[in-house]
């Protein structure tokens, strides 16, 4: 957070960005020929939803694999993407007519069987996938013709195309089928409906991807538009800094806004902004799963949370900078059911968070491990400054995702600070992924559990507004978790690259929304 300190990274940005030779052209060479590189920070093992969830690699496996209906935000409406029309004969029931035009990259033909074959394959007690709770809206799904399906949820609920249109991916039923128990390689060899195709992909250095001929586009109406992207994993950030300056890449996402500061001086370089349904969030183990039972006082809980100065985090440490807004909630205000406005989280209060500390019996201090990622990485030094500023003797540690998932799954996470994408647009997506998946529960608390469960219930919109704030307000009033920030989606480019608004709503980006000027 300190000036001299950015102001030295962006220094030895610089000096490896002079001392080192790449062989790519600059940036009008990538232009010429339709080529656009962007950066990531960790690598993509996988490009299949069912089993590798990271954010960055959904921008990528969101236009690969389309669904069967998208939600256009603007407009307040369901639009078929694989699905032309659909009708509801009975509550929970939902018949799906298929559009007959739709092939696979491979050039096989999209039909029934592969809608019904993976809802069958994500609901089977049997099936390991990440994220399965998120999938068990679905009952049953049942071919009536050719490209007719019958999708039953388990429990009718007010977000059920929602859900349908979350998580139903077009993935190839005959190729995954093929693979057996090894189904999981499906995602180092995706085939999908969308409009790009993956011709290479090495997860520890790049994916490349082109144009796919047989793509027809549905009712979000997005082509290709270039001839090739490149995902190259770099996992330092100072070192994208570098490729960005010498021609390496031509996107780096989620600069800091130092760095926006100083690159956006580049006659070369531009600065893109987009809102995004994902957030920074900090979170306690109030159930005491990973042992430090502090954490089980709510007034340790509440102190740590009054320690932390969320506005000057935005100021220097937010991606975007201005762009990021502070959060009150877990949940954004344009999502279903969470328009009414919850009780504000504790305000910054050093002084009061020591006093809290002293009474929880901590006058001398205590000690917590603070887990995170390395898109978090300054937000969980930040906190961890906060904290120590306290008394609070904080440790921070680095996961990739995949430690992270098992640490989570396996109750060690004392806190956590890291960003969550809310990929369904409804309040029940945020109790759902916290309160009622096991692997995710730190807090244990009967009372959000049931909650949460009569959220799905309540189909009167102004009711479920009202009943949702009675969840947001005992999160905050319980600190059990405390909403930092919003993350948008902030991208430097080359001056000749365009961010792209998405087709249906103005809070999400996808690799094709890539283009030129």
């Amino acid at each position: 957070m300190k000036q001299g300190l950015i102001g030295a990274s962006f220094a030895a940005a610089f000096a490896i960005a002079c001392a080192v030779t790449y062989a790519a052209g600059p940036a009008q060479a990538q232009k010429a020929k339709d080529t656009i590189r962007f950066s990531t920070s960790e690598s993509i093992k996988l490009l299949d939803p069912f089993f590798f969830t990271h954010f960055e690699a959904a921008p990528i496996y969101r236009t690969m694999y389309e669904n069967l209906v998208g939600y256009d935000a603007r407009h307040h409406k369901f639009v078929g993407i694989l699905a032309k029309s659909w009708t509801s004969p009975e509550p929970g029931v939902y018949e799906f007519e298929l559009r007959d035009d739709v092939l696979f990259s491979n050039g096989d033909k999209f039909d029934a069987d592969d809608v019904v074959y993976f809802i069958n394959f994500a609901i089977d007690p049997k099936t390991r996938i990440h994220n399965k709770p998120r999938y068990l809206w679905a009952k049953s799904a049942e071919k009536l013709g050719p490209y007719k399906v019958r999708i039953t949820v388990a429990k009718p609920t007010p977000k059920d195309l929602l859900d349908v249109g979350a998580y139903t991916w077009g993935e190839n039923s005959k190729v995954h089928k093929a693979l057996g128990e090894n189904n999981e390689s499906y995602g180092r060899n995706p085939i999908g409906t969308g409009p790009y195709k993956v011709i290479e992909m090495e997860s520890n250095k790049a994916i490349v991807m082109t144009p796919n001929e047989k793509f027809k586009p549905g009712g979000d109406g997005v082509s290709a538009r270039v001839k090739r992207l490149e995902a190259v994993y770099i996992p330092d950030q100072q070192v994208q800094m570098a490729q960005l300056m010498t021609g390496g890449i031509d996107i780096m996402r989620d600069p800091t806004p130092d760095q926006v500061s100083e690159l956006s001086k580049n006659p070369n370089l531009a600065v893109s902004s987009v809102g995004s349904h994902n957030m920074i969030y900090l979170q306690y183990d109030q159930a005491n799963r990973a042992g430090n039972k502090a954490l089980s006082d709510v007034r340790v809980r509440k102190a740590l949370t009054m320690a932390i100065n969320r506005d000057e985090m935005i100021q220097h440490i937010a991606a975007g900078g201005t762009s990021a807004k502070r959060l009150d909630s877990m949940c954004f205000d344009d999502m279903l059911a969470c328009e009414a406005t919850p009780v504000a989280p504790y305000k910054f209060d050093p002084a009061a968070a020591k006093k809290l500390l002293a009474e929880a019996g901590y006058a001398s201090g205590l000690e917590i491990e603070l887990a995170s990622r390395q898109p978090s990485k300054d937000a969980a030094v930040a906190v961890a400054g906060y904290w120590n500023a306290v008394g609070v003797k904080t440790s921070v540690q680095l996961m990739t995702i995949v430690t992270l998932d098992k640490a989570r799954a396996d109750g060690k996470l004392q806190t956590y600070i890291g960003e969550r994408p809310l990929t369904t647009s409804d309040a029940s997506h945020v109790t759902e992924i916290f309160f009622l998946d096991p692997r995710r529960d730190y807090w244990q608390d009967k009372q959000m559990v049931d909650w949460a469960n009569e959220g799905y219930t309540i189909f009167d919109a102004p009711k479920r507004a009202q009943h949702y704030k009675k969840i947001f307000d005992r999160i905050n009033e319980e600190a059990m978790m405390l909403p930092i920030h919003t993350l948008p989606s902030v991208y430097i480019h080359t001056k000749d690259v365009k961010i792209f608004p998405n087709p249906l709503v103005d809070y999400d980006t996808m690799i094709s929304d890539f283009g030129w000027k």
